[in-house]
């Protein structure tokens, strides 16, 4: 590597550094907050702050509602997901063949497609009133 790409790199890690912890900061903060309170047992309005570890994790593998839950969250995650990918691949490949707004091959006149409705009037390579 030359100087001047050592330069330029070093310089973006250093223009980079206060966004990355900041971001790391914002990112992990709220994450190890939640653990920390899910190995409590809290109840804010009477004052009740007591340490339980990891007993409510042992009680949520036993309870079969927490599972029931689970089982409706991934299936709905699963089906949502195959759904959304299926309708922006049925759009893509419907897209595909687009230039500037219209379709490469016009479906009603067979891929000779007029420039203007005056023009398909006028051609009479359309069958059908409406034009492309």
């Amino acid at each position: 590597m030359t100087v001047r790409r050592l330069d330029d790199a070093r310089t973006a890690r250093v223009l980079l550094a206060p966004a990355l912890l900041a971001l790391a900061v914002l990112a992990a903060w709220p994450g190890l907050w939640v653990l920390w309170l899910s190995l409590q047992r809290r109840i804010p309005v009477f004052g009740i702050e007591r340490f339980v570890g990891p007993a409510h994790y042992a009680f949520l593998a036993e309870d079969p509602r927490f599972w029931n839950a689970v089982q409706v969250t991934l299936i709905f995650t699963f089906v949502s997901v195959s759904l959304e990918f299926l309708l922006g691949l049925g759009v893509a490949l419907g897209l595909q063949g687009q230039r500037r707004g219209r379709p490469s091959r016009c479906c009603c006149c067979r891929g000779r497609c007029p420039r203007s409705s005056r023009d398909a009037c006028s051609s009479g390579s359309i069958t059908r009133r409406r034009a492309c």
